[in-house]
């Protein structure tokens, strides 16, 4: 009996064909796995650049470049509002097969979905879920070496405002009379004599 007789023969006896039978393995389909495929490689390639304009950011927090590194930040802010799109898009893609492969929860994290879906699939999820955590792991190492180099010098400026500070406080001047006269230090010659 070909196929489509067989469809046809299941109907006839009041079975869907397109529930697996028991003992039937049920292969994913493409129109859930492609775009959920697709929007993780996109989220790849945003860490990539995130990963990118980090280092940028470092050579310019170290070089002082202050304009540039504005222009850093906003994009680095364009790229984090990207990736927060892609993985609400992730999540909504992800919920149809967690359904049909969560069994009783149906709320499956990537990892999840990883363990209990058939190959060849299993593989290339595996493989983007690899490459993202290896990318997140990159992106808060060097953000936090940003953020200790951006304190380092946060320190440093304080350091010195604190040291202007006190070099501008009332100092007690000497008057030709010899005695001390209490003015604010303003940086303008009182006496020169």
């Amino acid at each position: 009996m070909q196929n489509g007789q067989f469809g046809v023969e299941q109907k006839k006896h009041g079975v869907d064909p397109s529930v697996p039978l028991s003992g039937e393995s049920f292969m994913t389909p493409d129109a859930y796995l492609t775009p959920l495929l697709s929007t993780l490689e996109e989220m790849i390639r945003v860490q990539q650049e995130i990963l990118s304009v980090l280092q940028r950011e470092k050579k310019l927090i170290i070089g002082g470049e202050r304009d540039e590194l504005l222009r850093s930040l906003q994009e680095k802010e364009t790229l984090l509002g990207r990736l927060h799109r892609l993985e609400q898009r992730r999540q909504e893609e992800i919920a149809p097969l967690g359904r049909q492969w969560g069994g009783e929860d149906p709320s499956l994290t990537l990892k999840q979905l990883i363990q209990r879906i058939p190959d060849p699939f299993r593989s290339r999820l595996a493989s983007c879920h690899a490459r993202l955590e290896a990318l997140t792991a990159s992106i808060q190492e060097l953000n936090q070496i940003n953020g200790l180099l951006v304190g380092r010098i946060l320190d440093q400026i304080t350091t010195l405002v604190d040291l202007l500070r006190s070099l501008s406080s009332t100092v007690p001047i000497y008057q030709p009379n010899g005695a001390l006269q209490h003015l604010p230090s303003s940086g303008r010659t009182i006496s020169q004599g």
